[in-house]
């Protein structure tokens, strides 16, 4: 266990999400994310995944490391992916996008299925909460001898 706090991976959230609804991933290539990632990050291997390697712009700039990319059809790939997996497995209560650079297309996605939709934004914020609570004002943010101490 590491004396520092790390959040690397969206998947790292797939338990938490996987408590409350039934999950499935889009990420950018279906057959790359393999049983083994998903245990490792805690997430059940049978999690369904949906990926867009199939789509026209998305798996081919990220994966090529393009330097330009197409948004309007990257996130046709993205919605596209969530509904085939959705139609495949219509019992996904969430999404959770695995791939960091689907995080621009989470509210769009989210909107599509009209479901809850997850990404690194959303496990760094609540990973951050955590780290840096809210202040609410006084009268729980006077001067304590404990706090002061420091």
């Amino acid at each position: 266990m590491s004396a520092f706090p790390v959040a690397t991976s969206s998947l790292m959230q797939g338990p938490m999400i996987e408590g409350l609804l039934p999950v499935g991933i889009v990420t950018v290539n279906a057959k790359t994310l393999t049983r083994e990632h998903l245990l490792t990050a805690g997430v059940a291997p049978d999690t369904p995944v949906a990926g867009t390697e199939g789509g026209r712009e998305f798996t081919r700039a990220i994966l090529g490391n393009e330097a330009r990319l197409d948004v309007a059809a990257a996130e046709r790939d993205v919605l596209d992916a969530g509904e085939a997996l959705i139609a495949r497995y219509p019992h996904i209560g969430a999404v959770l996008l695995e791939c960091t650079n689907m995080a621009p297309y989470a509210r769009a996605l989210s909107d599509h299925l009209r479901l809850p939709v997850y990404d690194m934004i959303s496990f760094v914020a609540w990973f951050h909460a955590g780290l840096k609570p809210h202040d609410f004002g006084h009268p729980a943010s006077t001067p304590r001898p404990w706090r002061e101490a420091k």
